[in-house]
């Protein structure tokens, strides 16, 4: 289902693992309590999308659009973050070891580099780093 428009769609608690929306409008859906690891998300608009405990466990969401998107309680260990854009994001109690951010990433105000690398957050093309395959 890649570039689709499913703007304000409820997928609440829907299985779609490895499910393929790349380039897909899901700005304003519902997708809270879904299962979503693995799925791929490049680029897909997901701004002011609720995916409160949410499992994005291994997804790719790189280059997408989560402006204003409620994440809070979901799991996002291992996902691809590189050049998303997570301004304004909710990330209360989000579980973020492993994703894989790049220069490109954009995070909420506050949340440094300090507390990115406390959090797990892995810095690609950094030596020995990332689960891109760097030695």
């Amino acid at each position: 289902m890649s570039r689709v428009d499913l703007r304000s769609i409820s997928l609440r608690d829907a299985r779609l693992t490895g499910a393929q929306f790349r380039h897909t409008n899901l700005a304003r859906a519902t997708l809270a309590g879904a299962q979503l690891d693995r799925t791929d998300l490049t680029d897909a608009d997901l701004r002011q999308t609720v995916l409160q405990d949410t499992n994005l466990n291994g997804a790719n969401l790189s280059r997408a659009h989560l402006q204003g998107a409620d994440l809070r309680r979901a799991d996002l260990r291992g996902a691809d973050l590189r050049g998303t854009n997570l301004s304004d994001t909710i990330l209360d109690g989000t579980v973020l070891t492993g994703a894989e951010e790049d220069a490109a990433t954009i995070w909420p105000t506050g949340l440094n580099a300090q507390m990115r690398r406390e959090l797990g957050i892995i810095e690609a093309g950094r030596e020995g780093n990332g689960p891109s395959g760097s030695a």
